[in-house]
């Protein structure tokens, strides 16, 4: 995540949003592309065999777009602001 924090550091320098919405949205936009990997491969080797391919892919994308995506980009923002006052 710290990657994704420095890439919002780039992209909030030049343009005139915030950083913590930025971040975020790019979170969750990461790790929504990112479950897309093992839901093709689910879809590919036929495990769920009564639900749909776009079924398969709204559970999955859906569920890592929240927990991880949403929820962990939060809690990480908790913590990088907790770890900023203590250095101050």
């Amino acid at each position: 995540m710290n990657i994704i924090w420095r890439i919002t550091e780039k992209i909030c320098s030049k343009y005139t949003f915030s950083n913590v919405k930025t971040f975020l949205a790019l979170n969750t936009l990461f790790w929504g592309t990112l479950s897309l990997i093992p839901a093709a491969f689910l879809w590919q080797a036929g495990i769920f065999p009564k639900i749909e391919p776009v079924e398969l892919f709204f559970i999955f994308v859906g569920y890592a777009m929240s927990v991880p995506g949403m929820f962990g980009g939060i809690i990480y923002l908790m913590r990088r602001d907790i770890r900023q006052n203590k250095r101050e």
